[in-house]
C-alpha cells in the first residue's frame, strides 16, 4: 500500500480550526442572543405596558364610578313634576366640592332641548354653559344616543363633563343630567411625562385626554389604531404599530368598562430596545478581542503540540508495519505527553486486546441471543380480549431485564400477570424465564385460581434459585361473565383500580388492590397464597406497574415518584382514551421527565380496561 504524503500540516489545520470554529460559533451565538434578547425585551415592555394601561383604566373606572355615585343622590332629589331640585339635593351639591355645575334638560320636546333645572356654585359656570350653547347641543345629541357621556373640558381647570340620560316611562319624558366635575387626578395621569405616552379615547375615537405637548405623528397613530382597539373582543391587549414614515411603536390598550372609554399607551420601539443596541456593541467588542486572543494562543500552542505529534506519527508508521516493539519519548506533562505514554502501553497491550476483542464479540453475540429470547417471553403490547382490552409497555435497564408481564385467556376468565425479579440483567432474566415456563403450565388448568397459580409458580422459582433470587408478583383474573376480579399479590406494588366516571378522576378515587399480600415468589418452598375478589363495572381500568416506573430518574438524579405517576395516570384515564392511549401517554410523560437519562431499573406498565360483561353462549 502506497504511503500517503502529508500535504496540509496539522499545525495549519489546528490554527484554522481554533480560529474558524470560535468565529462561526460566536457569530451564531451573538446573532441568536441578540435576537432572543430583543424578543424578550419587547415581550417585557409589552407586558409592562399592558399592566400600566390596565392600572390607568382601573383608575379611570374608579374615578368615574365615584363621580356617578356622588351624582346619584343629587339626581334622586330632582322633582320630575316641579322640574327642580329639592333642598336636600341642593345641600348635597353644595357640600360636594368636586361639582361646579349640574343642569337638567328636557329632551321630550321636538324643538330645541329646554333647560329645566340648574345648580351652580359660580356665575362663571352658567356663563360657560351659555357661551358654548352650540357645543352643548352636540353634547345633548350624543347623550341621547349613548345614554352616558364622559367628556373632559379643555378650560384649564381639569373639569370633566358627565352626562346621564334618564327616561321616565310614566311621563313619557326623557331627561338629561349634565354635571361639570373637577378631577385633577385623571388629568395628571395622562399629562405625566414618562416612557409611556398615554391617551384616553371616547367611544367614537376622539382623543379625550393625552399629553400636554402631543406628538402630532403619534396622535395620528392613535387615530389610525383606535378602530382596531375598539373592535377587539378582549378588554385589553397589545399591538406593534408602524407609521407611514416607518416609525415603530409598541402599544397596549385596556377598556375602561364605562362610557365605552379606552386607555392606550405607546412607547417608541427604539427607546424600548436601547439596551439591546448597547449589548450588541459591547458583544462585538468582546467578540473581536476574544478572536484576536484565540489566534495568538493557537499559533503558539500548535507549534509545541505538533512537534510531539510528529514523533507519534513516525511511531504509528512502524506500528502499521507490525512493529510493536517501539517506545516514544514522553517529555511533556500535558495531554500529548500522556498520549505518548498511552501509545507505549498500547504497543504492549495490542496483542492481548486483539484476543480479548474476539472473546468480547462472542459474549455480545450470546447476550444478543438472550435478548431475543426474552423478547419472545413477552406478549404483544396490546390485545382486545372481548370483555377486556389490555395494553402494556416494557423497556429493560440493560440488554435483558428482570421484569415480566403477561396476559392470557383461560376459559371464561382473563388472567393478567406482572412480576419483578431481584435486580436486573442475566440472573433476573433467568427468573423471568422460569416464571414464563410456569405460567405456560398454569394455563393448562381451566379451573386454576390466582392463589393456586402463584403456589405453582413459587415452587418453580424456588427450585430454580433456592431463595438466592426472588420475584414480587401480582396475578389477577377477570370473569367475563360476572365482572368479578379475583387476585393474589406476592409482595408486589399494589395495582390501581380506576373506577369509570364522567368526572375527571382524583387521587381519592383510586382503589388500591392490596387486600391480600403474600411472600415473594422463591422466598420459601411451600406457601399457601391468599386471594380476594372485587366487582368490576363497565369502563373500570386496572393499572399495573413495577417499581422501575416510580424510581425512574432524570439527569439531575430526581425520581419521577408516585405523585407524578398518579397525576399522569389520572389525567390520561380522565381523557377517555383507550388503554393503548393511556399507556402511551404515561410512557411519554415519564420519558420526557427522564431526559434520556439511563434507566436504573426495568420500566414496565400495562393497563387492563374492563369493557363490560359478555353474554354466555
Amino acid at each position: 500500500m502506497t504511503e500517503q504524503r502529508v500535504k496540509f500540516p496539522i499545525r495549519f489545520k489546528l490554527i484554522l480550526t481554533l480560529t474558524v470554529i470560535p468565529l462561526v460559533t460566536l457569530s451564531l451565538y451573538l446573532a441568536l442572543a441578540v435576537d432572543l434578547f430583543k424578543k424578550d425585551k419587547i415581550a417585557y415592555v409589552l407586558d409592562s405596558s399592558v399592566t400600566t394601561t390596565r392600572a390607568i383604566a382601573a383608575q379611570v373606572h374608579s374615578n368615574i364610578g365615584s363621580i356617578l355615585s356622588s351624582m346619584q343622590p343629587i339626581f334622586e332629589g330632582f322633582d320630575l313634576n316641579e322640574t327642580k331640585f329639592d333642598h336636600i339635593s341642593q345641600s348635597l351639591f353644595q357640600k360636594e366640592s368636586r361639582f361646579s355645575m349640574i343642569v337638567v334638560f328636557d329632551l321630550s320636546s321636538s324643538t330645541m332641548p329646554k333647560k329645566s333645572a340648574f345648580l351652580q356654585k359660580s356665575v362663571a359656570a352658567d356663563a360657560y354653559l351659555t357661551s358654548y350653547r352650540a357645543y352643548v347641543e352636540q353634547i345633548l345629541t350624543r347623550i341621547n344616543q349613548e345614554n352616558l357621556l364622559i367628556l373632559p373640558i379643555d378650560n384649564g381647570s381639569n373639569d370633566i363633563l358627565v352626562g346621564v340620560k334618564h327616561h321616565v316611562q310614566s311621563a313619557q319624558k326623557h331627561w338629561v343630567f349634565i354635571s361639570v366635575v373637577q378631577d385633577t387626578t385623571l388629568f395628571e395621569i395622562f399629562h405625566q411625562s414618562d416612557i409611556y405616552t398615554k391617551y384616553l379615547f371616547g367611544p367614537n375615537g376622539e382623543t379625550l385626554m393625552g399629553p400636554k405637548d402631543r406628538d402630532v405623528n403619534l396622535t395620528s397613530i392613535v387615530a389610525q389604531e383606535f378602530g382596531s382597539f375598539k373592535g377587539e373582543y378582549s378588554n385589553e391587549g397589545t399591538k406593534e404599530v408602524r407609521t407611514s414614515k416607518g416609525s415603530e411603536f409598541l402599544a397596549s390598550y385596556a377598556k375602561v368598562g364605562v362610557g365605552e372609554l379606552t386607555v392606550t399607551s405607546f412607547v417608541e420601539r427604539g427607546a424600548a430596545l436601547a439596551a439591546v443596541q448597547s449589548l450588541l456593541i459591547k458583544s462585538i467588542l468582546f467578540f473581536v478581542a476574544l478572536i484576536s486572543a484565540t489566534v495568538i494562543v493557537s499559533v503558539f500552542a500548535s507549534q509545541k503540540m505538533t512537534s510531539a505529534l510528529r514523533q507519534l506519527y513516525l511511531a504509528t508508521k512502524k506500528i502499521s508495519h507490525g512493529d510493536f516493539d517501539i517506545k516514544v519519548l514522553a517529555t511533556s506533562k500535558d495531554e500529548v505527553g500522556s498520549l505518548a505514554q498511552g501509545f507505549n502501553k498500547m504497543a504492549v497491550e495490542v496483542s492481548r486486546l486483539m484476543s480479548e476483542t474476539a472473546e468480547k464479540a462472542r459474549m455480545e453475540n450470546e447476550l444478543k441471543t438472550a435478548q431475543v429470547v426474552q423478547e419472545n417471553l413477552l406478549p404483544p403490547p396490546s390485545s382486545d380480549l372481548g370483555a377486556v382490552h389490555i395494553s402494556g409497555f416494557f423497556e429493560p435497564a440493560s440488554e435483558i431485564g428482570g421484569d415480566w408481564w403477561h396476559y392470557s385467556e383461560i376459559g371464561d376468565r382473563i388472567f393478567f400477570w406482572i412480576g419483578d425479579a431481584t435486580g436486573h440483567g442475566a440472573p433476573a432474566a433467568l427468573i423471568t424465564s422460569a416464571a414464563k415456563s410456569a405460567s405456560a403450565i398454569v394455563e393448562c388448568f381451566p379451573d386454576i385460581t390466582p392463589a393456586k397459580a402463584l403456589f405453582l409458580m413459587n415452587r418453580a422459582i424456588y427450585e430454580t434459585s433456592k431463595s438466592r433470587f426472588m420475584m414480587t408478583f401480582f396475578l389477577g383474573a377477570i370473569d367475563k361473565q360476572t365482572g368479578v376480579l379475583t387476585y393474589s399479590n406476592a409482595s408486589h406494588d399494589p395495582p390501581y383500580l380506576l373506577r369509570a366516571s364522567d368526572e375527571p378522576l382524583k387521587k381519592k378515587d383510586i382503589v388500591l388492590l392490596n387486600e391480600v399480600n403474600n411472600p415473594r415468589l422463591g422466598q420459601q418452598r411451600d406457601v399457601n397464597f391468599l386471594e380476594t375478589t372485587i366487582n368490576l363495572c363497565e369502563g373500570d381500568s386496572i393499572a399495573l406497574y413495577t417499581d422501575g416506573v416510580l424510581d425512574l430518574q432524570n439527569k439531575s438524579g430526581e425520581s419521577w415518584g408516585e405523585r407524578r405517576f398518579i397525576k399522569s395516570l389520572l389525567g390520561a384515564v380522565s381523557a377517555k382514551g383507550n388503554s393503548t392511549t393511556v399507556v402511551e401517554t404515561v410512557k411519554n410523560e415519564a420519558f420526557a421527565f427522564r431526559e434520556d437519562a439511563p434507566l436504573n431499573d426495568d420500566f414496565t406498565i400495562f393497563l387492563c380496561r374492563f369493557e363490560g360483561l359478555e353474554k354466555a353462549s
